[in-house]
Parts: C-alpha cells; sequence; structure tokens
C-alpha cells in the first residue's frame, strides 16, 4: 500500500504521463490501489482537441450492439398502451470491471451485450437465458438483489408481470419468477428498486399501467345508474362491472363522461434468498398525511417510480408519476417500515401526464429538487395543436386539498423545509415536447447537473386538426371497429428532437441540445447512464422506437472523480446511500439509485466535478442507508474510487432541525364560513385555443381596520354573483361576520385586487377592481370603492376594455400622497393581446 507522500508522487506522475497533449485515445485505466475503507484507481481520461464537453453517437457497426425496438403498426393500431416503449439497463453483469447493457423489447427479443471493452460489445443473449421473446417487455433493471455483488435481471412486462432472472455468473441467468413470489399482474411499467424498511435488502417497487384500455375498444357501450347518490357504471358492452376483469375499472367522472382506472402498482419486501412478499395498499404500509392507513388501493396509470431520500432521514422515499387525472403519489417514509402522502400543501401543482422522473440538486443548496416531465410541445403552433379539452373541474378547485395538474413539464424547487415550489417554467423547462426519460448528469463538469431528456411519439394523439376529422367521419355513420382502426394512421408520427439543458447555476437551464450532440429527431423512450470506457465520465443509451438504439460517448475535457459502493449484507451496491463530495466552493451531491429512470437503470456510479488543482480540501461523505457515515479526505482528481461500507454498528442521527430559536408563529384556528364564492364561466365557448381559463383566478385578502377600533378586520373578495366576506376582529379572540352595508348586496363582476388606506382626514379608503372579463363590456368602473363609515359603494374611474387584476398603491410622483395602480390582466375575448395597465 502507498503511503501518503508516495502516493501524491504517484498521482503527479500519472496524471503529467496521461493528460499529455500527445494522448487522444482512452488507455488501459491502472490496478487498484488499496486504501481504509476504499480503494481507488487512476482513470484513462483522453483529451479531445478542440472538444469542451458533449457527446458522439457511436456507429452501430463499430460497437456491434444491434438492436432495435421493433413494433409493427398492425400492433399498435389496436393497442395503443403498446406506444409507451421500453428501456434499457447498465451493469457489470460479470464483474470483469466492464459496464454491460440489457434492452428490453416490446415486439422481439431483449438483448444483452457483454462490454468487450475500447467500444466493443458482444451480443450474449441466447447463451444468457435472457431474450424473453414470448414476453411484451417494458422496464427492465439489473441490480444484486441477494447480497452476491452479482445483478439480477428484472424484466417488466405488458401481459406477464415482473420477471425475476438469478444471475449465476459467467452471464448465466436462471428465472425464479414463480419461486420468487412476484404476481403476474398486467400493464408493468417502470421498477424502482430501494430499502423502504431498512433491513439491508433491497426492496421492489412496480408502477402499472393497463395492458388494455377503453380507448382501445372503439364501438364500446355501457350501462350507468345512480346509487346512493353517486353514478356508478354497472355495464360494460353487455358485461357486468363485477366481473374480475372490470371490477374497479370504470368511474364516472365531474364532467359526466366514463373514465378508467390504471392498474394498482406493486410494493414487494425483500425477505432474504430472492423470496419477496407483496405489502397490501390497506395493511398499514401506506398511509395519508395524517397517518391513517389507506382505506382503498389507488389504481392510477402508473408510468414511472424512483425512490430518493427526499428529506434526509436516511430512508428512502417514493415518487410516483401517474398519467391522465389520476394524481402523483409522493410517499414519505416514515422510518417505520410504512409511507406517509406528503401533505397536499407541500407541493401545489404537479404535472398532468406525468411520465418520467429524476432528482438533483439544481441550485447547490444540499437539498433534492424533482424534476418531473410532461408533454407540453416546444412549438408554440404545435402547443395549440396538441391543446385538447383543458377546462378546469369546478368540484376540484373549490377543495382546499385539491393538487392541481398542469400539461407542462415541472420542476419542484425544494424549499429545505419539506415544501416545494414550482418553477419549472422559470427555469426554462416547463416546454419538452413529449417527453417519456429523464436524466440529471453533470455533463460538461462544471459542479452543475445538467438534464437530458427523451422524447416523441410514434403517433399524434393529441392533434386536434386529426382528431376533428376523424369525429366528423364517425358523426356522418357509424364505423365499424376496423375503419376506426385503420383511421387512427391518419395521425402522423411525431418525431421530436432530444433535449439537453445546460445548467447556468443560477437555477435556469439553457438548451444546447445540438452543440453537445444530443439531439437524436425521431420516438425515443428509455434513458441510462453508464461509464462504459472506464473514463470516469458517464456514457448514455437510449433505447428509441423503430429505430436503432443511440449509445452515446462522452467527451467530457474536464477533471472529474467518479464514486461506486461495496455495500454490507443485501445491498452490495449501496443503493440508497447519499454521497457528498467537497472540493472548491461549490458542495455536490448525489444519491446511488437502481431502476428509476423511465423504464431504465443506470449503473451503480456517480461521477463529481473537480473544481480545483489544490487536492487537500477535497472531501467525500458517503451516508449509508444503514445510518452510518463513512468521511475520506484528500481524494485526487481523474480516479474511481470504491468505497466500501463499514462493520460498525449503525447510530441512525437523527434528522437535522431545519430552523432554530423560538418559533414565530403558533396556531390559532378560526373557524370561517366559506369566504369566497364562485361561478362557472366557460372561456373555451369565447376562446377555443386559450390555454388556461383566466374567469377562476380566486380571491383578494386584505387585512384592514375598517370600523377603526386599532383591530384589524378581515376582507375577502367575491365573484359574480356573490358578496365579499368581511369578519371584523373582536380584539383579537374571534373574528365575528360582517354582513351589513356596505357589503351586503351581491356583485355583478368578480371582485379581483384589494387595497386600503388611510386618507389625510385619518378615514379608511378601500378599493376592489371590479373584472369585467367575463361581460367583456367596458361600461362601468373598474374599480369600485367601500365606505364603510357611510355604508355606501361609490364608482368613481371610467370604464375600461381592459379586465383589472391587481391593485397596488404608492408614492410614485413623490408629492407625498397615493397613487394608484391598476394592473390590466387580459382583453376579454381577445387573449392572449396584451392590455394596457392605469395609473392615476
Amino acid at each position: 500500500m502507498l503511503c501518503w507522500c508516495d502516493q501524491r508522487l504517484f498521482f503527479l506522475i500519472t496524471n503529467l504521463f496521461l493528460l499529455g497533449g500527445g494522448f487522444n485515445h482512452a488507455q488501459e485505466p491502472a490496478t487498484w490501489q488499496q486504501q481504509d475503507h476504499h480503494r481507488f484507481m487512476l482513470l484513462s481520461v483522453s483529451k479531445s482537441p478542440g472538444i469542451q464537453a458533449g457527446f458522439e453517437l457511436m456507429a452501430q457497426v463499430n460497437t456491434g450492439i444491434a438492436f432495435t425496438n421493433q413494433l409493427p403498426v398492425a400492433r399498435h393500431m389496436t393497442n395503443q398502451m403498446l406506444l409507451n416503449g421500453s428501456g434499457v439497463a447498465a451493469s457489470d453483469v460479470d464483474g470483469d470491471g466492464h459496464c454491460d447493457l440489457y434492452f428490453s423489447s416490446i415486439d422481439a427479443p431483449n438483448r444483452l451485450f457483454r462490454n468487450l471493452g475500447d467500444w466493443r460489445f458482444e451480443d450474449v443473449t441466447a447463451s444468457a437465458g435472457v431474450g424473453c421473446s414470448e414476453f411484451d417487455a417494458t422496464a427492465c433493471v439489473l441490480a444484486d438483489l441477494n447480497g452476491d455483488t452479482l445483478p439480477e435481471l428484472l424484466v417488466n412486462t405488458m401481459y406477464q408481470g415482473l420477471r425475476l432472472f438469478r444471475n449465476l455468473g459467467n452471464f448465466k441467468f436462471e428465472e425464479m419468477t414463480q419461486q420468487a413470489g412476484l404476481k403476474p399482474a398486467p400493464g408493468g411499467m417502470t421498477v424502482a428498486i430501494g430499502d423502504f424498511d431498512v433491513d439491508g435488502l433491497p426492496d421492489i417497487y412496480v408502477s402499472r399501467y393497463r395492458a388494455e384500455a377503453l380507448m382501445d375498444v372503439p364501438n364500446a357501450y355501457v350501462s350507468i345508474k345512480t346509487e346512493k347518490g353517486k353514478r356508478i357504471v354497472t355495464q360494460f358492452n353487455g358485461r357486468s362491472t363485477s366481473e374480475p376483469d372490470l371490477k374497479h375499472r370504470f368511474y364516472v367522472d365531474a364532467r359526466g363522461g366514463v373514465g378508467e382506472y390504471g392498474e394498482p402498482d406493486s410494493l414487494y419486501r425483500n425477505k432474504g434468498d430472492l423470496l419477496f412478499e407483496e405489502m397490501s395498499w390497506t395493511g398499514g404500509v401506506f398511509k395519508d398525511e395524517f397517518g391513517k392507513t389507506l382505506s382503498e388501493t389507488p389504481r392510477d396509470w402508473g408510468l414511472a417510480a424512483m425512490f430518493r431520500d427526499l428529506n434526509h432521514d436516511s430512508y428512502p422515499d417514493l415518487y410516483v408519476c401517474n398519467d391522465f387525472d389520476t394524481p402523483d403519489r409522493i410517499w414519505i417514509n416514515d422510518g417505520n417500515g410504512s409511507f406517509l402522502a406528503l401533505p397536499a400543501d407541500a407541493i401545489r401543482q404537479t404535472s398532468w401526464f406525468a411520465m418520467g422522473v429524476d432528482m438533483a440538486d439544481v441550485d447547490r443548496d444540499g437539498d433534492d429538487d424533482i424534476l418531473v416531465l410532461d408533454m407540453l410541445a416546444r412549438s408554440h403552433a404545435t402547443r395549440m395543436n396538441q391543446l385538447g379539452d383543458v377546462k378546469p373541474v369546478m368540484e376540484l378547485i373549490r377543495q382546499a386539498s385539491h393538487r392541481p395538474q398542469y400539461m407542462k413539464t415541472t420542476l419542484q424547487m425544494n424549499r429545505g423545509d419539506t415544501t416545494y415550489a414550482e418553477v419549472g417554467q422559470w427555469a426554462g423547462l416547463a416546454t419538452s415536447d413529449w417527453a417519456w426519460g429523464a436524466a440529471f448528469l453533470d455533463v460538461d463538469l462544471d459542479g452543475y447537473e445538467d438534464i437530458l431528456i427523451t422524447n416523441g411519439h410514434e403517433r399524434d394523439g393529441r392533434n386536434i386538426d386529426v382528431a376533428n376529422q376523424l369525429k366528423s367521419l364517425r358523426q356522418a355513420r357509424k364505423l365499424s371497429d376496423s375503419e376506426i382502426f385503420q383511421n387512427r394512421l391518419k395521425f402522423p408520427r411525431f418525431n421530436t428532437a432530444n433535449i439537453a439543458y445546460r445548467n447556468q447555476g443560477d437555477g435556469t437551464f439553457k438548451q444546447i441540445s445540438r452543440e453537445w450532440g444530443f439531439d437524436f429527431n425521431g420516438v425515443s423512450h428509455g434513458i441510462a447512464l453508464a461509464d462504459l470506457d472506464r473514463d470516469g465520465d458517464l456514457d448514455v443509451v437510449v433505447n428509441n422506437l423503430n429505430e436503432p438504439a443511440s449509445v452515446y460517448q462522452n467527451h467530457a475535457q474536464a477533471p472529474r472523480v467518479a464514486i461506486s459502493l461495496k455495500g454490507l449484507n443485501g445491498n452490495s451496491q449501496g443503493v440508497g446511500a447519499r454521497l457528498e463530495f467537497k472540493n472548491g466552493d461549490i458542495l455536490q451531491s448525489q444519491e446511488i439509485i437502481a431502476g428509476g429512470k423511465y423504464l431504465s437503470s443506470d449503473q451503480a456510479v456517480r461521477t463529481f466535478a473537480w473544481k480545483r488543482t489544490d487536492s487537500d480540501d477535497a472531501t467525500l461523505r458517503v451516508i449509508w442507508p444503514a445510518g452510518n457515515v463513512t468521511e475520506i479526505d484528500s481524494l485526487q482528481a481523474n480516479c474511481l474510487y470504491e468505497i466500501q461500507q463499514p462493520h460498525s454498528n449503525a447510530t441512525r442521527s437523527p434528522q437535522k432541525e431545519r430552523f432554530s430559536g423560538s418559533k414565530l408563529f403558533s396556531d390559532k384556528v378560526i373557524q370561517l364560513e366559506p369566504a369566497h364564492h364562485d361561478s362557472m364561466f366557460d372561456d373555451w365557448a369565447r376562446q377555443p385555443l386559450m390555454d388556461a381559463s383566466l374567469a377562476h383566478e380566486g380571491p383578494a385578502v386584505a387585512w384592514v381596520d375598517l370600523n377603526q377600533d386599532g383591530w384589524e378586520d378581515l376582507v375577502v373578495s367575491s365573484a359574480r354573483g356573490g358578496k365579499s366576506a368581511v369578519w371584523l376582529n373582536q380584539e383579537g379572540r374571534a373574528l365575528e361576520p360582517y354582513d351589513k352595508a356596505p357589503f351586503h348586496l351581491p356583485v355583478s363582476r368578480d371582485q379581483t385586487g384589494l387595497v386600503a388606506w388611510k386618507d389625510a382626514a385619518n378615514e379608511v379608503r378601500l378599493l376592489m377592481a371590479s373584472n369585467n372579463y367575463e361581460d367583456g363590456l367596458d361600461l362601468g368602473s373598474p374599480v369600485r370603492e367601500y365606505r364603510f363609515k357611510e355604508k355606501k359603494t361609490v364608482d368613481g374611474f371610467p370604464g375600461q376594455q381592459a379586465s383589472i387584476g391587481v391593485l397596488t398603491l404608492g408614492d410614485v410622483d413623490r408629492d407625498g400622497d397615493l397613487d394608484l395602480f391598476m394592473g390590466a390582466r387580459a382583453m376579454p375575448g381577445r387573449y392572449p393581446t396584451p392590455p394596457s395597465s392605469f395609473l392615476f
């Protein structure tokens, strides 16, 4: 073993040799150097003159990776579920130090490729026995589930459930699905691995969609009746919905249409020796935000799921992406083998068609942020053509616990107090086309993680023009099932370019796809990260639909440090461990994961940017799932470190306090009657291409001492048809409702902005904006004054074409009195024509 001074000299000489300008190709890496609690090897980092960062698409003829996820038209024409694609998994299958690749396929055998080194691969599918030609395969994961250091293979399928293959070594596998206790449930999608009960054995979460759906039964008919005040579907195509395959499948939605639920997800607890037990949704493992065990099994349209420690307590939490109206599920691990739903007010909005998810500390504040992909197009014209029905459901809007869903990619920025701010649009990420897979990766090794996104769809089923054309055909006469299926071919293929976003270090991202060589135009689904050439940066593999898979070499030029783990017991890869790397002025953090990427799974290696040449302050901290911590200092650049989990008994430290000192607020719950009335207005009847409603913006709220008794009273504005709500403050003991003049009459327009002040005569002045958005008339004052002392209202402003939203006061001209700014919200019936605001 090298002493410290010899180690420094060894690095100096070898780095000068390998990083000299005369080398343009990768060299064989050095041998392992053993240290206390870890070992390391020098990486062969190549130099490419003129290249700063980016990817090279490797030619199939050179790599030998001959794979295409081929899906014939005849199959997806009658089953749209198959269009969700397949994934790819990366891991060192035989322990030779080279990362191998496994691809899933819907309509052909899956493929396992052995990495021979130097970007050459060999197809060993047949001898390994993992072709799975009899399955419609979606997701795949390579992860060690029994602690023997060799990764098992998990293959999820549309019809035959999750399949488990035990790794026997030397690229030989044995299927163990039935013996393992895995159920043949249909509609399998992404698989996530995590030790939810922290017993040292990796558990399995399986997200499920549907194998077949109502949308693929063209001339279906249902029977609906009302029972106990609730409308229910009793028959489907003449069959009772009490039959096993129809039970719990249909519902009548808030708009009166027939909706369909997805399949229940599954959580399997690892009992050891590749034996698994499925956890019941109603058995105490899953609880609502108040700690009450779920009474019903969620039946969502699951597309992706990922285990991550969101609150840094060393217990794996779980984010589940669900399609359509079924909400995303965010489960917080309570440390006792159970999950609690994240409170409704912790995340206030999510993506609507949530597809893929990944997490990273985007702004390097120490807290992990959440990226969830949706399908909002980058092109404005395409967005309008794919808009569909975005009308809000008023019954849901009125529920305080409702978490609205919007068709856009969302970035949930972690505030550090278990709540999140959705900043996707501000960050430049809201529009990502028909997106599937997301991967955070520091491409340019500047210390901030960038984003790679796969997208595209074989059939643009949201194309309104084609949809209306087909609707007209069906209205003209009844079409046969065959004709309806054939008409689906009228929808064009939605080829879109994959996206690379560069993290600019300020919470925003810049699209840089072409510059980085990650702009394949087609239909791409699963994405996995792996170091395929052992140079420490992570290369990228993408499973495309009906086109060859893409394998990208990462040409990062900056120094780096790569980390892998050697865990104890059944978790040999250290899945769930948090890595914190400090050198320079940025604390970088990542987590070792398995599965969780859309239908895919990364290699269990993480890479950090090296920010300084002085290595004395380079430290790595590993927080293991068991709670113990390993710290390594004096790390060197351009090395791969394998950290060994200590055998000492773990003492789990309590979660750190986010705030210290006395509380600034205490709960004083005062029961108030519903304070805000709203009435329905259909924006789309007037402007069918609007992308959101402007008629239901909610109330304005103000504290103002109306009766001038020294105590601030509460005023809440109303919408058309309701009355302003006022509560008089009873010296801080209670709020007493006040329903007299000037607040006793229903209002004819929505009240929006609200401001109050005392004038020179010390009289309280209260102004409320009166919004003409719904009636569109330029008659009547846009702002009304409420005089509490005189019990009357006064209209003192001229009518305007623009609808007024916000009101605010300020001494703009510095003459000693307050001026009024009236912020215009929109031009009624002419959105998005920009309105002019007013200053009085």
